[in-house]
C-alpha cells in the first residue's frame, strides 16, 4: 500500500499512521500527479481544495500530521490541510510569535 509518508520519513511512524490517515485512500489527491506538468492550474487547485476537504475531516490532521510538517518541512503537497508555501511560513517549533 502506497502511503501519503514519502521514504525516509520514518517508518514506524508511516507504519503507525497508515491505517488512520484520511489521506491514506488517494495519497495522489495530496501530492499530485507524478508529472507537475501534466496538470492544469485549474486542476491542481481544485485537487488541492479536495485534499484540504479530506485533511478537515481528518483525526489525526491537528496533532500528529501537523507536528511532522512542522519537523520535515515537505516542499509539495498538501499536509495537515496545508500548501508547501503556507508550511515553509509556520514558525519553527519551539519558537513564539511576537505580540
Amino acid at each position: 500500500m502506497r502511503t501519503p509518508f514519502p521514504p525516509g520519513s520514518g517508518t514506524r511512524l508511516r507504519e503507525e499512521l497508515a491505517e488512520q490517515v484520511a489521506c491514506r485512500f488517494d495519497p495522489e489527491l495530496h501530492d499530485g500527479p507524478k508529472l507537475s506538468a501534466s496538470e492544469s492550474p485549474e486542476g491542481q487547485a481544485a485537487r488541492e481544495e479536495v485534499a484540504r476537504q479530506v485533511c478537515a475531516d481528518c483525526p489525526l490532521r491537528e496533532t500528529t500530521c501537523l507536528a511532522y510538517v512542522r519537523r520535515v518541512r515537505p516542499k509539495r503537497g498538501i499536509w495537515a490541510g496545508l500548501t508547501a508555501e503556507q508550511i515553509a511560513e509556520l514558525p519553527n517549533r519551539g519558537s513564539r510569535k511576537a505580540a
